[in-house]
């Protein structure tokens, strides 16, 4: 009898200590992973920092000198799916044309070179040009400068992509990434809308990246103005009550 009781104490010491091993090793497996993701976050917000954020502002810098910033807001304010039945019915067939049309009519070399002034990524072929060179009559100034945008956004896409597939951890970026990515959402909903029919969903993970990070900064800002209410209308803060 008491050897198989050594026999059940001896087996089930080894038990605990497999168990504990095995804890472990998950518990690092799971460290490592996060840490993994944290830097992966960290590069691709070093890699919007340096590469996206100055394509986006130069392509905003273009609207608003032709003054279509406020038009494409419009849209982007009532917008949720960003696709081109909801584009047509919220802006209406005229108001598309009118678009397209200052673009193609005012995206000129002047106003391209005037905006791109400040830009950083001097290896890409059409800011070289702009930077570098004197207008080329040959060049399709306005058909590069499309293809800059959807450029742009299939490069967003892939970090968004990378973000909402938990393959990096968007949740270690987003203080210093997400308001600048909802601000560049904001004009450039427009051309995902432009060319998205609503049964091909394209850039559907910047789609889903922006309702992510638009949820959180809208419940972060109501927690907040719930607070600063709280806090003003203490009766501490009543002058007719008395200390």
């Amino acid at each position: 009898m008491k050897s198989f009781l050594n026999y059940l104490l001896d087996n089930l010491m080894v038990f605990i200590a497999a168990t504990s091993l095995l804890v472990a090793y998950f518990a690092s497996y799971r460290y490592q992973k996060r840490e993994q993701k944290k830097q992966k976050a960290y590069l691709l917000a070093q890699y919007y920092m340096k590469y996206l954020i100055p394509r986006q502002r130069f392509i905003k810098n273009v609207l608003f000198q032709i003054e279509l910033l406020d038009h494409i807001e419009n849209f982007y304010k009532e917008a949720t799916n960003y696709n081109k039945e909801e584009l047509e019915s919220l802006l209406g067939h005229d108001k598309i044309k009118f678009i397209n049309e200052k673009l193609e009519n005012e995206v000129k070399y002047p106003l391209l070179k005037k905006a791109v002034f400040g830009y950083c990524e001097k290896d890409n072929l059409f800011i070289e040009k702009l930077l570098n060179f004197p207008e080329d009559p040959e060049f399709k100034y306005f058909s590069t400068f499309q293809r800059f945008i959807y450029d742009t956004l299939n490069e967003l896409e892939i970090v968004s992509m990378a973000f909402v597939n938990e393959l990096a951890d968007e949740k270690f970026v987003y203080q210093p990434l997400h308001s600048k990515f909802l601000i560049n959402i904001r004009y450039l909903c427009f051309f995902i809308a432009l060319n998205n029919p609503a049964d091909e969903n394209e850039y559907q993970k910047i789609q889903e990246l922006h309702k992510i990070w638009r949820k959180r900064r809208d419940e972060h800002r109501d927690a907040v103005r719930k607070l600063k209410n709280e806090i003003l209308n203490h009766p501490s803060n009543d002058p007719s009550t008395p200390p």
